[in-house]
């Protein structure tokens, strides 16, 4: 029917806080699954996904290195969701900054430079 579910940015910032106080006292896989779950459930809310990949960047080292490999490339595929659909320019350059701390955490430096290059010359 059309209908897409959107959060506020009040109510972004405080989801985002009550992952991350769940991050310090959970096990870090069911704090994962709930972010997931968020994540699908507000898949067409270009804010609250993007607050949930800097939610996992800045939990990243709580996973092990096979996850954090896993997690790395889940975000950049939520960054590019957000760049494909987001007419908010802002949000958009957010995303391509997002990609690029990821691309510099996967050791893959010309992506990098590419990313920047397109944020600074979009057409």
């Amino acid at each position: 029917m059309g209908y897409e579910a959107k959060l506020s940015l009040k109510e972004v910032k405080e989801d985002y806080l009550k992952f991350s106080e769940k991050f310090a006292t959970e096990e870090f896989d069911k704090v994962l699954g709930d972010v997931r779950d968020f994540i699908r459930m507000y898949y067409s809310c270009d804010v609250a996904i993007l607050q949930m990949v800097l939610l996992l960047m800045n939990h990243l080292m709580l996973a092990t290195p096979e996850m954090q490999a896993e997690l790395i490339e889940e975000m950049v595929g939520l960054c590019e969701h957000i760049r494909e659909k987001s007419d908010d320019v802002e949000i958009c350059n957010s995303a391509i900054l997002f990609q690029s701390n990821l691309e510099l955490m996967r050791g893959n430096a010309m992506a990098v430079i590419e990313k920047l290059e397109y944020k600074k010359n979009p057409m």
